[in-house]
């Protein structure tokens, strides 16, 4: 029997996870600038902008399992746009898991011949977690996933629009 203070613990449970997935002010939907952030699990948002030399894919959040199938329809999607140069910013990104990798590779693979695909903005923690699952690196001309410390220097290096 319960006292008239004390929760069952599912729900308190429950109501801590609540609190601490809120994605309003001060949390990681703030990260965001341009557009209404796509919510592609309960702990990973996406912004995608046009870019005249390609897109830029904005992602917030920890890529945990839950995200990875929309994920992959995201890019999946992108895949059918031919886009030139896609540059995925990891600036807002806590945690990623393998199969986020995998996607990014496959959508690397699947690619028309003239399509790269760029990251920036990796912390420590996970240019670590691409040390360990081994993900290709390189430069985009290599046809490997390039990797860049920004986003500025990104789009320095994106190729000239046609």
């Amino acid at each position: 029997m319960f006292g008239p203070w004390t929760l069952p613990a599912s729900f308190a449970f429950a109501l801590a996870l609540a609190i601490t997935n809120r994605h309003d002010r001060g949390t990681i939907g703030s990260f965001f600038r341009k557009t209404r952030p796509m919510s592609l699990s309960p702990h990973l948002l996406c912004e995608e902008e046009a870019h005249p030399r390609g897109k830029i894919l904005r992602f917030a959040g920890e890529a945990d399992f839950l995200a990875v199938p929309a994920v992959r329809q995201l890019l999946k999607k992108l895949l059918g746009q031919r886009i030139p140069f896609l540059i995925v910013d990891l600036s807002g990104v806590t945690f990623l898991n393998t199969p986020f990798w995998a996607a990014l590779q496959r959508y690397q693979i699947d690619g028309h011949p003239n399509s790269r695909l760029a990251l920036c903005g990796m912390n420590e923690a996970l240019k670590a977690a691409f040390d360990i699952n081994g993900v290709g690196l390189g430069s985009a001309e290599g046809g490997c996933i390039a990797v860049y410390e920004t986003l500025d220097s990104a789009l320095a290096a994106a190729p000239s629009a046609p």
